[in-house]
């Protein structure tokens, strides 16, 4: 399958990814990605907040409980994004256009086939997987849940191809598309929800209905701006692509990053499990508290957002003094605001607690005021270990990558579950995630720089080009 479309000449790039400044070249990639993530924040407690009123919290509870797939699918996505999106930034570093759109092709062409299989799928899917995800609940949280799966599993194929394209649009050196496409999301999101929930009265099936609906308007606007094929990313004689001759290294590339999300959704069942036998109150709290989390973590997203297209065309562009002065400065950067979340997180703890928990009982508030001065360390280390992670995918060490996300998503969690609260009580489970993160950046720190001849040389940064 082939398909035409005149690209137009290309542009002259208002920043130049081998030359401008680290710092003005970071930061026009770091706020347009920040802004996307804002504008999913709004969407989705917007989404909540219609849902609640109208529906009431069994409608909530049925995309909390869908939440495990979607992670699922997001470590899918994430792979063939950072992986390919790896490969697409090296091939233009080494002056390689058209094999940079080899990969753009094969990347689209996996999200195809898997999202329509997926898709097609449903009518028989959505129902054993409704009882796996909503256990032995019965009534309005199962029927709500099995309209909101449903629906889901049918947009899939549009929700791949948006996350996709819109992180090799980032590679194109054109992350305001993007962060454009979000937007305009997000706003139909929300009136969409409007529409079908609150006025046409569709309930939980609606809020999925209007999520796919947006979704598919971002990938259209996303499409768009390839089809006018202004830089390197363009369809014309685009072909559904089902060999490449670097399959096993864009899976390789991409593997970390699945790694990582799939450990990060384990270490988060870990730590709820914990808290199960300190009853209900702490549950819910941890609840409220890592909702609150997810809203921080999105600048720290962000962080790995802008950082992946530039050190990965001057990886390819084989520049390693530029790839280490962007690996500092990210890193930097990432252990700046970790701090400053931190700090945030201590001082407004009790406002922010209230503001989304309503009327709890003061109960509530005193096991969760400190839970949450706790929990928030997490952000001093985690930036810097995804950006530590994100370079080590970026030359080549796979292994090593996987092994450090597993180890202290995972690992760790579970020493510091089992250790902690024999000595800290139930603030030794708030505290067992952040002592990880801390305890991966020693222990990877101490690692890398013994053996820095391996993964912090000129020729360690180098030889991936020669795969």
């Amino acid at each position: 399958m082939t398909l035409k479309l005149k690209n137009t000449s290309p542009e002259k790039p208002a920043i130049d990814l081998s030359k401008t400044p680290v710092s003005r070249l970071f930061f026009s990639y770091y706020f347009p990605a920040v802004v996307s993530m804002l504008s999913v924040t709004v969407h989705q407690i917007a989404d909540g907040l219609i849902l609640g009123q109208k529906v009431g919290k069994d409608g909530v509870a049925a995309i909390g409980l869908y939440a495990p797939v979607l992670i699922i699918f997001i470590a899918i996505v994430l792979m063939l994004m950072i992986g390919g999106g790896i490969l697409f930034a090296k091939n233009i570093g080494l002056g390689r256009p058209d094999k940079a759109l080899e990969v753009f092709q094969f990347a689209t062409t996996i999200s195809l086939v898997l999202g329509g299989i997926v898709a097609l799928s449903a009518p028989w899917l959505a129902e054993p997987m409704t009882r796996l995800l909503a256990g032995n609940e019965s009534g309005k949280v199962f029927t709500y849940t099995l309209d909101y799966t449903f629906w889901a599993l049918l947009w899939l194929p549009i929700f791949l191809l948006r996350v996709l394209w819109g992180g090799f649009t980032n590679n194109d050196q054109a992350p305001k598309v993007s962060r454009n496409a979000t937007l305009l999301a997000s706003v139909c999101n929300i009136g969409l929800d409007l529409l079908f929930v609150m006025v046409f009265n569709w309930g939980v099936a609606g809020a999925s209905i209007a999520t796919g609906i947006s979704l598919l308007i971002a990938l259209l606007y996303i499409g768009f701006y390839i089809a006018k094929g202004k830089k390197n990313l363009h369809f014309q004689g685009f072909r559904l692509r089902f060999r490449l001759g670097e399959w096993q290294q864009f899976f390789l590339l991409g593997l970390p990053s699945f790694a990582s999300e799939i450990a990060f959704a384990v270490g988060f069942i870990i730590v709820n499990q914990s808290l199960i036998g300190y009853g209900k109150l702490a549950v819910a709290a941890f609840g409220v508290i890592n909702y609150l989390s997810f809203i921080f973590f999105r600048f720290l997203v962000a962080v790995f957002i802008a950082m992946q297209p530039i050190i990965s065309f001057n990886v390819g562009a084989g520049k390693p003094d530029r790839v280490l002065a962007i690996l500092k400065f990210c890193m930097l950067f990432a252990l700046g605001l970790g701090c400053f979340i931190t700090l945030l997180g201590s001082f407004t703890s009790q406002p922010l607690l209230h503001l989304f928990s309503g009327n709890a009982s003061s109960a509530f508030y005193e096991l969760a005021n400190p839970a949450f001065s706790i929990y928030f360390w997490l952000f001093v280390g985690l930036g810097v270990n995804n950006v530590l992670s994100l370079y080590l995918q970026t030359i080549g060490k796979t292994l090593l990558a996987i092994a450090m996300n597993v180890t202290r998503s995972i690992g760790l969690v579970l020493l510091f579950v089992w250790f902690l609260p024999s000595v800290m009580g139930i603030h030794g489970i708030w505290a067992a995630k952040p002592v990880a993160e801390l305890a991966t950046i020693l222990l990877m720190g101490a690692f890398t720089l013994v053996y820095r001849k391996h993964y912090y040389s000129h020729d360690a940064i180098v030889q991936q080009n020669k795969n």
